[in-house]
């Protein structure tokens, strides 16, 4: 069993690292006024310029290849995105995946997008902390000292300082919410929820289902203002990585709080830093990896493993492990330093989600289609066969780049096959899931450090030598060590099961989505007919009226009186006379046209189709 604690002698040897080349921002760049009204500015100046750019693309397309593109836009909406912040940033990863609907170019400056803040004042830190330890029946003083002023890492809803513990002398790690954070989250929700709430009732590309990825902004910032939500997952993924040697800082629990968070620091190099070492020194870093007994192969095979066993063992993943928050450390462990919350997936989506894997590895890529789709929402009845074709072909290109060593890592990933999957979805305009979003940018994330450590990987083989050793933990849990013989036998018996309950998954979920759309069909016929027969109700209340009107007064029937009956002498009337009379019947038939033109619409509506029937 590996060391609940971090030993000193993982700690890695200093690696020479050129400094990190980056465009330097002003404070003035950063901040975003805090008010209800100074917000409103800045976010109605940004739609403005928006709506002038894309207009004047449309006047004059050539300006799309110059100072108006898709780049360009990108770079004007990341750099409005990063000032704003907080929620803002969620948007925009978010977004950042609908290569189908923004393009590749505005895309990919999505994905660049930074959460960046201007650092609080240090008194106001030392308060925040203060107030929060006192809860806990200590103060600052008691706790902490040598407080770094400058901060680590700045973002809208934390801040970042080194510390020390007083009572064992620990070096730890301060994560501050800033006193103002909720306020902003409240006044940007609200220019959210009005400008989601315009575009469902204008009826703009409603098959985004703008509902749904406000649901799921609200909830990723909510998990980002509360610190006490990463606490508890925090433990336990401490303890499932400590035997795969990938060690997870430690929180200290009674000190953690709404705005505070204290975990341990450790020493190592970053993925980051080791990128950037191979770019400028690549005999230096040879010689680093001798000395500290380092194989990068085998650390992206435990990274790599460890995320899918997270995810399909445990339901747990890092919503943001940049290659700055993976550590390399000796003897090839690794450290874990999350800036960010570990998400979660419904328990149904999750087991979809591994049977969509394990159909990549077995090739079956028609399985594959249907997985997706009945992972996502409620589909249009519509014939999808072309977009199946296109899922299949798609794939076909994937597998054939995994295989190849000196391809693009961005096209042999496990995330460039999810995203072939979204943008087939999204050309037949089908409904988008947002459930999956956050894991989909978590996926990408980590491919930056993949690729820094193995270039070559085929993710092909990584999913079976996956695959093979998740049988074998889920066959050793259910018998004893020293029964080999039964877990070989054991082994088809798993395999059987396992196949039975995937089966079961479909037609369970078939049959259940079939009910809902027969449901749904039998209530829309049952109000067409309630309308028509209010419709025929209504006439035949005026007919009567009319009749017993007539009767009174004329003694003689709508239909039977002098002169050709009533009817005929009535149009006789209105010909030459009566033009109210006239205005009359081109009322009433155009009451008439309008009830007919709802059940039309009604009746021409599209039918939910049952999501994985085929």
């Amino acid at each position: 069993m590996a060391s609940r604690k971090f030993k000193e002698e993982w700690a890695p040897t200093p690696l020479p690292v050129p400094p990190e080349v980056e465009a330097k921002t002003k404070a003035a760049e950063l901040s975003c006024p805090l008010t209800v009204l100074g917000r409103f500015f800045v976010v109605s100046e940004y739609f403005l310029i928006m709506m002038f750019r894309l207009a004047v693309v449309k006047v004059w397309p050539s300006l799309g290849r110059g100072r108006y593109s898709r780049r360009e836009n990108g770079i004007y909406t990341r750099e409005f995105v990063e000032r704003m912040g907080g929620m803002w940033v969620i948007m925009a990863r978010m977004a950042s995946l609908r290569i189908d609907l923004l393009g590749d170019a505005f895309c990919e400056e999505l994905t660049k997008t930074r959460d960046r803040a201007v650092p609080l004042p240090m008194d106001v830190v030392r308060q925040v902390i203060d107030e929060e330890l006192r809860k806990r029946g200590t103060s600052i003083d008691l706790v902490l000292e040598d407080i770094d002023e400058y901060p680590l890492n700045t973002r809208a809803f934390c801040q970042f300082h080194l510390a020390r513990l007083k009572d064992d002398g620990h070096q730890v790690v301060l994560r501050v919410r800033p006193p103002d954070a909720p306020q902003r989250a409240r006044i940007d929700w609200a220019y959210m929820r009005f400008l989601f709430g315009m575009l469902d009732r204008l009826g703009i590309a409603p098959h985004l289902r703008w509902k749904d990825l406000m649901f799921e902004v609200k909830k990723a910032t909510d998990d980002q203002l509360d610190y006490r939500t990463e606490e508890s997952e925090v433990r336990r993924t401490r303890k499932i990585l400590r035997r795969r040697r990938i060690y997870v800082p430690r929180i200290y629990r009674r000190y953690t709080g709404e705005r505070l968070l204290i975990s341990e620091y450790i020493s190592g190099v970053s993925v980051a830093d080791f990128a950037r070492a191979l770019r400028s020194d690549q005999e230096g870093v040879d010689l680093w990896i001798q000395q500290n007994g380092v194989d990068r192969r085998r650390l992206c095979r435990r990274l790599f493993n460890a995320t899918l066993e997270l995810l399909f063992e445990h339901n747990l993943f890092y919503t943001e492990l940049l290659p700055r928050n993976i550590l390399i450390l000796r003897r090839n462990r690794l450290a874990l330093v999350t800036l960010n919350t570990i998400g979660t997936l419904e328990a149904s989506i999750l087991r979809k989600y591994r049977i969509l894997y394990q159909s990549l590895v077995a090739k079956d890529y028609t399985k594959v289609s249907d997985t997706f789709l009945m992972m996502g929402p409620p589909l249009p009845r519509r014939d999808l066969s072309a977009m199946r074709l296109g899922v299949t072909r798609s794939l076909k290109v994937w597998e054939s780049r995994t295989y190849i060593k000196a391809s693009p890592y961005a096209e042999k990933s496990l995330s460039a096959a999810m995203q072939r999957l979204a943008v087939c979805a999204g050309r037949c305009n089908l409904p988008a899931s947002w459930d999956l979003t956050r894991l989909h940018f978590a996926e990408r994330t980590l491919d930056l450090a993949l690729e820094t450590l193995d270039q070559g990987l085929s993710f092909m083989k990584a999913l079976r030598r996956y695959d093979r050793a998740a049988q074998i933990r889920t066959i050793e849990q259910g018998v004893t060590k020293d029964a080999p013989q039964r877990l070989r036998n054991l082994s088809d018996v798993v395999q059987v099961g396992m196949q039975f309950a995937e089966n079961f998954e479909f037609d369970n979920d078939y049959l259940r989505r079939r009910m809902i759309g027969f449901r749904g069909t039998i209530g829309r016929a049952g109000e067409i007919a309630k309308r028509i027969v209010t419709m025929l109700f209504r006439v035949a209340v005026v007919v009567i009226a009319l009749e017993g009107f007539i009767y009174v007064k004329k003694r003689y029937h709508l239909t039977m009186g002098p002169d050709e009956g009533v009817l005929g002498h009535t149009l006789d009337e209105m010909s030459l006379h009566s033009r109210w009379a006239w205005l009359i019947a081109l009322l009433a038939v155009l009451y008439v046209l309008r009830i007919i033109y709802g059940l039309n619409k009604e009746l021409s509506k599209e039918e939910i189709r049952p999501v994985g029937s085929r």
